[in-house]
């Protein structure tokens, strides 16, 4: 698992966040910003475009062409039962 703050870069986002947990911001080789959600054992448990904000508000340059850039945001809270 990548830490938070960090950024991250592949051309297929499924296979990039495979074993991540947590909330990223994921800029497209188009530009357009997506919060993700990634679970243990699921790749993406949620993937919304983020329309109002552009990769560089967030930290994200525009990647090398046909490449996504992640940046982790946050851990998932774990909540015990």
């Amino acid at each position: 698992m990548i830490p938070v703050g960090s950024i991250i870069r592949g051309s297929d986002l499924a296979q990039v966040l495979q074993g991540e947990q947590g909330k990223l911001l994921a800029a497209s080789p188009g530009g357009e910003l997506y919060a993700v959600t990634c679970q243990r054992g699921h790749s993406i448990t949620s993937l919304e475009q983020v329309s109002a904000r552009e990769p560089e508000s967030v930290g994200l340059s525009p990647a090398a062409k046909g490449q996504w850039s992640v940046k982790k945001v946050a851990e998932l809270e774990t909540v015990q039962t």
